[in-house]
């Protein structure tokens, strides 16, 4: 080898240059194993790596492996979305002679792996052609972060979409996709867009997902005439079956409480026992249809629950039996809400015979508050219109 030194420098916007006659500097010992070289067919050969530990001169930039042939090394930087997709550059080099090669960078790959080019070193004494290592640097993002096959993005929509609901263009690594918003969604909450990530280097037909994290753009002065135009929108969303949700609700002004009909049950054959009476079992279906019942009466029965994504599971049921309701008898059931704070709400039942009045059973449940992915919401403070709905129900 020469005595001057190597050079290294970039060859235009896509290539890069390495040039070996020699090297100068101290010398040390490295480990391949420390270099994640990939496996990939390129230029008909396959990369692999080396399973010799290598002797390497350290000079100027970078340096050759002196044993098996003389391996070339060098680095390339390029950029997060090409590091993502994949991408072709040009890399300029001197091995046994000068060269310039399209090299295949694998869409997936991550900072500080390899790619290797078999038989593009230098030739030793003996006539063995060494390879060439290019490790990768890849650039941050201005828009993506990366986390395994997973990539991370931050968009803002509008503050009428995140308490309406709607749809909203996000940026992906494959270009913009239209999500739908959920209504009432939060600062900081996460859309999951499945397959949107970056592909692995093992599976190609695997991908990771992308995460959104919301931000709400809210003007710093909101008018009295967009407040109640942000209501009207509301009330005209969840319309349904030609009816308003807010439909004859009293927002401001004296509250009055509204004359709600009982709920009625006929009791069916299937229902009884072999004794003729009622299984208890019955009575939490009989308990769901009244509260539905006076729901629907109060203009927030389940379509529309279901309809601005809410759900109200039972966390607790107590009941109380005091006589036996039978076969062909008709119970009527008094519902109302015992207490609401937005999180939780409580309804207290009382079951009596339509007949007689003599009461058959009372009871309690008490529901909490949730979106469509299971997470706790407060009513109050994501539909405060509602207020209204719910002190008419006690």
């Amino acid at each position: 080898m020469g005595s001057n030194p190597r050079d290294y420098a970039t060859n235009g916007a896509n290539g890069y240059y390495w040039r070996s006659s020699g090297s100068q500097g101290a010398r040390t010992d490295f480990d391949p194993k420390d270099m994640d070289d990939l496996f990939g067919d390129m230029f008909g050969g396959f990369f692999h790596r080396s399973r010799q530990q290598s002797h390497f001169d350290f000079g100027e930039g970078y340096g050759f492996e002196e044993e098996g042939g003389n391996d070339l090394t060098g680095e390339i930087t390029i950029s997060f979305r090409d590091a993502a997709l994949g991408c072709e550059k040009l890399v300029r080099f001197d091995g046994s002679r000068m060269e310039t090669l399209a090299v295949k960078i694998p869409a997936g790959i991550n900072e500080g792996q390899s790619v290797r080019l078999r038989g593009k070193g230098r030739k030793d004494a003996s006539g063995k052609t060494g390879d060439l290592l290019i490790k990768v640097h890849v650039l941050g993002d201005n828009r993506f972060t990366r986390n395994g096959q997973d990539v991370y993005i931050t968009e803002a929509i509008p503050y009428t979409t995140a308490i309406l609901g709607g749809e909203a263009d996000f940026d992906t690594l494959y270009g913009p996709v239209k999500c739908q918003i959920p209504a009432g969604s939060q600062a900081g909450s996460k859309l999951r867009l499945r397959n949107k990530g970056i592909v692995s280097m093992k599976n190609k037909n695997s991908y990771g997902d992308e995460y959104v994290t919301l931000q709400i753009q809210i003007p710093k002065n909101i008018s009295q005439r967009s407040i109640k135009s942000i209501e009207r929108n509301r009330i005209k969303k969840n319309r349904i079956g030609g009816k308003s949700m807010t439909n004859e609700i009293q927002l401001k002004g004296d509250q009055k409480r509204v004359k709600f009909v009982p709920y009625e049950h006929h009791t069916k054959y299937h229902e009884t026992n072999h004794q003729g009476i009622i299984h208890y079992s019955n009575y939490e279906n009989w308990l769901e249809d009244a509260r539905m019942n006076l729901m629907a009466q109060a203009g927030f029965g389940y379509k529309q629950m279901e309809a601005m994504e809410i759900i109200s599971p039972i966390i607790s049921l107590s009941i109380e039996y005091r006589s036996n309701v039978k076969f062909d008898d008709t119970v009527v059931i008094d519902t109302k809400i015992l207490s609401y704070d937005g999180f939780h709400m409580e309804v207290a039942y009382r079951i009596y015979d339509k007949a007689t009045g003599e009461d058959r059973a009372v009871a309690k449940t008490t529901h909490c508050f949730l979106n469509k992915s299971g997470m706790p919401i407060s009513l109050k403070r994501i539909y405060p219109e509602l207020e209204t709905r719910f002190f008419e129900m006690k």
